[in-house]
């Protein structure tokens, strides 16, 4: 859309309502927020089913469970859009499913970036903020961390971000969750590095005739 740029934009893990009023405001629309979240949520919705899951987060959720870590959600989405999300991938579905607690938008008087989702899932957890580490996308999410008392690796969603999360107060920044390294937050490293080196996930099998000496 004219006017629209995405590096500015403030919206970025606020709560539906939240986030289109901040659209509506910089693109100057000619409508409400709630007028826009109408006319936008049949979209989302369509699109939430295929949502697809970041790189690495399937290895890193397997991974903290094996090590017995307690996890928990803190989503700006509603319930319902939450539940869209999961889509019907088995292995989505899984990931869900190792997650003790989950937050949603409807959850909280005051959505990101207050603290209030993530005090929340502590509490729940029974653990303190200052032994919580959130992993994060959005500017506004490490801020409402960082406002909890917590430790927090951003992932950025935009990308050449990286100077603007470390302003925000995240303690590392990475490109992506497989670059995440358990060890440094005191957790057991990874076991299935090769030569030190993340493998392919899911492998990658070629089959077929050898042809000089190539498959």
């Amino acid at each position: 859309a004219e006017g629209w740029d995405a590096d500015s934009y403030a919206g970025w893990g606020k709560r539906a309502a939240e986030a289109c009023q901040d659209l509506v405001d910089q693109l100057e629309l000619p409508v409400t927020a709630d007028e826009f979240h109408a006319q936008c949520q049949p979209l989302l919705h369509e699109s939430f089913k295929t949502a697809r899951i970041m790189p690495g987060i399937q290895r890193l959720v397997e991974h903290l469970k094996a090590q017995n870590v307690p996890l928990a959600i803190v989503s700006s989405s509603s319930r319902s859009s939450y539940e869209l999300k999961q889509g019907d991938c088995p292995a989505k579905r899984s990931i869900f499913q190792k997650v003790e607690c989950v937050v949603c938008a409807e959850d909280v008087v005051e959505g990101k970036p207050s603290p209030e989702g993530y005090l929340k899932a502590a509490k729940s957890l029974g653990i303190e903020p200052g032994h919580c580490l959130v992993i994060e996308d959005s500017l506004n999410g490490v801020q409402a961390a960082k406002r909890a008392g917590m430790r927090c690796t951003a992932v950025p969603t935009l990308a050449k971000s990286e100077a603007k999360y470390e302003e925000a107060g995240a303690d590392e920044v990475l490109h992506t969750t497989l670059d995440f390294k358990p060890e440094r937050w005191g957790l057991a490293g990874f076991s299935d590095l090769v030569a030190g080196t993340v493998p392919r996930l899911p492998p990658l099998r070629i089959a077929g005739e050898v042809v000089r000496g190539f498959g």
